[in-house]
């Protein structure tokens, strides 16, 4: 406040001389005319003309202080504008961060979309894959026909070695019945010729 005050001063006091120093010249002028009224012609002028420059002191000093009063209220205006446009501006930026949340959300959603339709492109199409399917399944079909024609091939070998098995096992059965009788009757041989031979012998001895 007393800065201000002295900015005042300074401002209104436009020849360097205080209104302190004006009033201290003026009071003993006064008081030499009280005393001597015969210096009046002299000092009256004198005095008149300093009370003159003190009127316009105090003048400029009113004006000083309107203005600085103008200037006061201009000031806390445009600091109330300044609050304002201060709150303003934090809203707008608390705004400002929502939509770049809710965009950052956007693209990050752009962004994985993009890579969906990517990797469906990636992938073929239905034709193409209904193609394929048809595909696989005759060839499934080329490969079942296949199986059942060498099951059916394998069935057949099957029989026939079953076939063989059968005729080699008789034909081993009637082998061994061959070599069996074979050998049986060469032992009954021998058996037949000794009892020949000693008839005879009997026969011859009589």
């Amino acid at each position: 406040m007393n800065d201000i005050c002295v900015i005042r001063k300074l401002v209104a006091d436009g020849d360097g001389a205080g209104d302190d120093r004006r009033y201290a010249i003026i009071l003993p002028m006064i008081l030499r005319l009280m005393k001597d009224p015969s210096s009046a012609q002299s000092s009256v002028p004198r005095i008149l003309k300093h009370l003159e420059a003190a009127e316009t002191a105090m003048k400029k000093q009113i004006l000083v202080a309107r203005m600085n009063q103008i200037q006061l209220d201009e000031y806390k205006v445009l600091s109330k504008q300044i609050e304002e446009s201060i709150e303003r501006s934090a809203s707008e930026l608390e705004v400002a961060k929502h939509e770049q949340v809710i965009a950052k959300g956007h693209r990050k959603n752009k962004e994985e979309y993009e890579l969906m339709a990517k990797m469906i492109n990636a992938l073929p199409s239905r034709l193409e894959t209904n193609q394929k399917l048809e595909n696989v399944k005759r060839e499934l079909e080329l490969q079942h026909e296949r199986q059942r024609k060498l099951e059916a091939q394998l069935s057949d070998r099957k029989n026939t070695l079953h076939a063989l098995n059968i005729i080699l096992n008789d034909i081993t059965r009637s082998l061994q019945d061959a070599d069996e009788s074979y050998e049986t009757s060469s032992e009954e041989s021998p058996n037949d010729n000794n009892s020949t031979q000693r008839n005879h012998e009997t026969m011859g001895d009589g």
